[in-house]
């Protein structure tokens, strides 16, 4: 049984920890360290040249050939973007693999033992800079298994047609001076709500 005092304790805690670094979480989580990039270093160099070289002509194509991607919302989109992003670096010199499963982080990248981990995320909203809607979430290092370098690839949409989507822009950032809060939430799956009380159904 837990008690009152416990719950209060849990709701306290999004007041303790407003903005903490990200590499402090992922340290804890998944013991792994969280390494900066540094543009004066050879590999780090060529890592991000390859990624700008191989996302730069993922756009020119895509404005070119007046791509676009359907969807109800942006986020149903993102999976296409996902794969369309994994195969242009493939035709590169980077070796990336995709890590399946929900959850931080999409693709890990490997230079010959050096590795990066890569997140995606699609966003419709040309205020994306100044909202305070969440964009990303973190709730485990359960996919993280080496001291690594962590990339946001941040690919901008815009809804050109009802439902229809084209890629304008891309960002990729370095997530080792993230900081990030904690959102405290209690959840239910469906088979939980199985378990209450059927009032009336349809």
């Amino acid at each position: 049984m837990v008690s009152n005092t416990q719950l209060k304790d849990v709701f306290g805690l999004r007041s303790q920890f407003k903005k903490i670094p990200f590499s402090d979480v992922v340290l804890q989580s998944s013991g792994h360290i969280v390494i900066p990039i540094d543009l004066t270093n050879q590999s780090d160099n060529q890592l991000i040249k390859s990624l700008v070289h191989a996302l730069n002509n993922l756009l020119r194509v895509s404005k070119q050939t007046s791509q676009s991607f359907q969807g109800q919302r942006i986020n149903d989109v993102g999976k296409n973007i996902e794969n369309l992003i994994f195969e242009e670096v493939k035709k590169g010199s980077l070796s990336m693999t995709k890590l399946g499963s929900s959850g931080y982080p999409d693709f890990v990248i490997d230079q010959g033992g050096r590795m990066t981990y890569l997140e995606m995320k699609t966003t419709g909203n040309i205020h994306k800079d100044t909202t305070q809607h969440r964009m990303f979430y973190y709730s485990s290092g359960k996919k993280i298994k080496h001291d690594a370098r962590h990339l946001l690839l941040q690919v901008q949409m815009e809804e050109e047609s009802s439902k229809h989507w084209k890629i304008v822009s891309w960002q990729l950032r370095d997530f080792s001076a993230l900081k990030v809060g904690l959102k405290t939430e209690f959840n239910a799956n469906f088979k939980d709500f199985g378990n209450t009380i059927l009032l009336a159904s349809g």
